[in-house]
Parts: structure tokens; C-alpha cells; sequence
């Protein structure tokens, strides 16, 4: 029978997890896109909607589309906050002295500054433990580094745009604006989908290792 020192040290499968990440961060795409065009809509019924009831009902239609969307793409973040928090508390109880308290998996996206480094410095520790546990070819790992490194200047990137918009643009819209930050998206989710994926396999590889360790 397994003592409770034992049980904190077992691992749980995270690839359920990592599946419906991958779904929501896919879905981010579309979210986003409809509503930048629900944004132009709803700037142009508010325009023309002061003497017709029926535009003033599809202003109505427009705002509750938004906030649907928003409350999706919030759901899109936490989902991936989650599955992040179970991979590196799964990744801690094989590994020895890591870099950072689980608590971090959570607050490294959450506090400014701290967000713009310390999330990928944990995927990275992540990736490279990981690895050297399951022998991975150099080759590979090198490659899986690279990812998440071009992830990271997009990433700063976006924050960069996000910033301009709110010092230059807001409150004011820009087709140019929104355009360029849907084509830094494109790569940025294609990428980060490609890291959730990359590690649930080197997850589930460890998981049946311990299983079989277990057994």
C-alpha cells in the first residue's frame, strides 16, 4: 500500500488537459477575428442606430457577441494557465531542486514585468528536465528551445503593439493595427500549440514511466 509521501510523488496524466488547451488556443484565432469585426460593426450601428429601432436592437446583438467572446478568450487564457501548473507540478515530483515554487506557473503570467520573462524561463527548465530524464536526442531539445524562444520575441512583440495601441491609437480603432497584430497571432497560437503538444508528449512519456517504475 502506498504511504502518503509516496502518493504526493505520483504523477497525474495531463494529456486531457493539454488536448483542450490545444482546442482553445486554435479557437483564439477565430474569437479574436470576430471581434475586431464586431468592433467595426458596432462603431458604425452606434453611428447610425439613434432613429432605428432595429439598428438599436443589433447594437444590442453586437455587445452581447463581445462579451461572449471576451468571456471565451479569458477561459482560452485560464485553460492554458491550468495546463501549464499540472505540467510543472507533474514535472517537480520527478525531478530534484527545481527553479521555482509551482506557485509561479501561475503568478510568472499574472504579474506585470515578471510576465515578460519568467513564464518562458519555467518552460524552458520545463522542456530541458524533461528531456534529460527521457534521454531526448540534443538535436531535438535544441529544436523544441528554438520554439519557444521565437514564442517569447513574439510574445514581446505583441506586448509592444499592445502598448502602442493604448498610448497612440485608444480610444480610437486602426484597420492597419488590427490586421498586423491578427498576423502576429497566426504564428504565436501555431507555436504555442506546437510547445503544448511537443511536452504532453514528453509528459506522458514520463507519466508511463512512473506507472511502470510503480508497478
Amino acid at each position: 500500500m502506498e504511504s502518503r509521501a509516496e502518493k504526493s510523488k505520483r504523477l497525474t496524466s495531463n494529456k486531457t488537459m493539454a488536448k483542450i488547451a490545444i482546442f482553445f488556443s486554435w479557437s483564439f484565432l477565430v474569437v479574436y477575428l470576430v471581434i475586431a469585426i464586431d468592433n467595426y460593426y458596432f462603431r458604425w450601428l452606434n453611428e447610425a442606430a439613434d432613429t432605428n429601432a432595429y439598428l438599436n436592437a443589433g447594437v444590442l446583438v453586437t455587445v452581447a457577441i463581445s462579451l461572449i467572446c471576451v468571456l471565451w478568450l479569458i477561459a482560452t487564457v485560464v485553460i492554458f494557465i491550468v495546463w501549464f501548473y499540472k505540467a510543472y507540478s507533474n514535472l517537480r515530483k520527478v525531478t530534484d531542486k527545481p527553479k521555482y515554487a509551482p506557485y509561479w506557473a501561475v503568478w510568472s503570467w499574472i504579474i506585470p514585468v515578471v510576465n515578460f520573462y519568467l513564464p518562458f524561463k519555467i518552460l524552458k527548465d520545463m522542456q530541458a528536465k524533461a528531456s534529460d530524464l527521457l534521454g531526448v536526442p540534443v538535436i531535438e531539445n535544441t529544436k523544441n528551445r528554438k520554439i519557444i524562444n521565437i514564442l517569447w520575441a513574439l510574445y514581446l512583440i505583441a506586448w509592444g503593439l499592445d502598448i502602442v495601441y493604448y498610448i497612440i491609437i485608444y480610444p480610437n480603432s486602426s484597420i492597419i493595427f488590427d490586421v498586423a497584430t491578427f498576423v502576429l497571432l497566426i504564428p504565436s497560437v501555431w507555436l504555442s500549440v506546437k510547445i503544448i503538444y511537443n511536452y504532453s508528449v514528453l509528459e506522458e512519456r514520463l507519466f508511463e514511466k512512473s506507472r511502470e517504475i510503480r508497478a
